[in-house]
């Protein structure tokens, strides 16, 4: 797999663009002296979902999808976007882009094909599985039936990470934070809203490669919630 970013700097303006973007969502500039990606069938999915986002009778969707993550940081979290890992930027503009793809869709069958074309995205920008100092919000902290901490954290507007919401799901899984543990601990104190950097590892899954929980393809796509297990989490600040 490439080891290089899919992710690079605007010329114009500095911000943070799809290699295969037409143009930056942030002003407008067109992109030059473009790199290929070693991966063809990577390439071909970007290529492909870029393509229809960008020819779409609401081309403003694109741009939109891709400012959402920043004005999210910005006004909701007060994160500032350089402290935002690489990694964690891929995630966030590999689900934002395949969720302008799928709204373009006309049938299921696009859909189900927009699904599978995250997946191959996200495959493709080696975000790793484990992973440390990712940043968000607390959206949810509750209690399973036998008192197992559940976690959400949200990190843009569309895409969820945290535990399962009860324990009968989580069998297999093992991501409910047990009492007692310094994770739990971790987060006795806080609340939802609060800013966050956690650390931890994503579910292996052959239908999303992370690990999904939503339980519709609509859900999955508007707004995913990868399953992951929680090493740490403190303040951001």
């Amino acid at each position: 797999m490439s080891s290089e970013s899919l992710i690079i700097k605007c010329r114009s303006c500095g911000k943070d663009i799809i290699k295969t973007a037409s143009i930056c969502p942030h002003c407008g500039t067109k992109p030059r002296n473009m790199k290929k990606i070693i991966s063809i069938s990577a390439t071909c999915s970007i290529a492909i979902m870029v393509f229809i986002a960008m020819n779409s009778t609401d081309k403003s969707k694109y741009i939109e999808s891709v400012k959402e993550y920043n004005e999210f940081y910005e006004k909701s979290s007060s994160v500032a976007q350089d402290n935002i890992p690489s990694d964690e930027k891929k995630l966030i503009l590999a689900v934002s882009n395949s969720l302008v793809t799928y709204e373009a869709s006309k049938n299921e069958i696009q859909k189900s094909i927009s699904r599978e074309k995250r997946k191959n995205l996200i495959a493709a920008s080696s975000v790793a599985f484990t992973v440390s100092n990712w940043v968000g919000v607390i959206n949810r902290i509750d209690t399973s039936i036998d008192g197992k901490a559940i976690v959400s954290i949200r990190i843009s507007t569309e895409t969820e990470i945290g535990t399962w919401n009860n324990s009968l799901s989580d069998i297999t899984s093992n991501t409910l934070i047990d009492k007692g543990s310094q994770v739990y601990d971790q987060v006795i104190p806080m609340s939802v809203g609060d800013k966050v950097k956690f650390s931890g590892s994503f579910l292996s899954a052959d239908k999303d490669y992370f690990e999904e929980r939503s339980l519709t393809t609509d859900g999955s796509m508007r707004n995913p919630e990868f399953l992951f297990r929680f090493n740490d989490i403190r303040p951001a600040n």
